[in-house]
C-alpha cells in the first residue's frame, strides 16, 4: 500500500509540471508571423500577350495578386465593355481588398467584384471600386492592340 501511495504522490507532483513545460513549449512566444506573400509594394513582372504584342505589367502586392498568380499562365477570351476595358469572368472568386480608384489609368488591371479581371484600355474617372492586381509599364498602342471586339489574352509570370 505504501508503494502505491509514493506512486499516487509522485504523479500528483510530476504530471502537473510535465503538462505545464510541455503548454509552454507549445506557445510561439516571441515568433515572428510573416505574410505569405512578400512586404514590397510589388509582387512581381507579369507577361501579357495579346496576338503578336506583348506587354510586362507590375502586379501589386496584395492576396488577390497571390491567388492570381497561382491560376497562371492563363490565356482568356476577354470580351469589350464599355468601349474602355476588356473583361472575363473567372470562374472561381478571389479575396478582395477594394478601393476608391478615383481614375482609372490605361494599362491598370484590375478585380471587378471578387471574380472579374479587366484590363483597361483607356483612361477616365470612375466612382467604381476595385481591386487592384497590377498595371502595365508601358501601355502606349494598347487600345489598336486590343481593338473593339473580344479578343484572346494571355497572362503569365515573367
Amino acid at each position: 500500500m505504501m508503494k502505491l501511495d509514493k506512486i499516487v504522490v509522485l504523479s500528483m507532483i510530476l504530471l502537473p509540471l510535465l503538462f505545464s513545460t510541455a503548454s509552454w513549449n507549445m506557445l510561439p512566444l516571441n515568433k515572428e508571423i510573416k505574410p505569405k506573400y512578400r512586404e514590397s509594394k510589388t509582387a512581381g513582372k507579369l507577361n501579357i500577350r495579346i496576338g503578336e504584342k506583348s506587354y510586362q505589367a507590375t502586379l501589386v502586392n496584395n492576396k488577390t495578386t497571390e491567388v492570381f498568380q497561382a491560376m497562371l499562365p492563363l490565356t482568356l477570351d476577354m470580351t469589350d465593355y464599355n468601349s474602355n476595358e476588356k473583361k472575363f469572368d473567372l470562374s472561381v472568386n478571389l479575396p478582395t481588398q477594394v478601393e476608391d480608384i478615383g481614375t482609372i489609368h490605361e494599362g491598370d488591371i484590375l478585380l471587378w467584384g471578387n471574380n472579374t479581371i479587366v484590363l483597361f484600355y483607356k483612361s477616365f474617372k470612375t466612382q467604381y471600386r476595385y481591386t487592384k492586381i497590377g498595371k502595365l509599364d508601358d501601355a502606349q498602342g494598347l487600345a489598336s492592340v486590343l481593338g473593339k471586339s473580344d479578343v484572346k489574352v494571355r497572362f503569365e509570370m515573367e
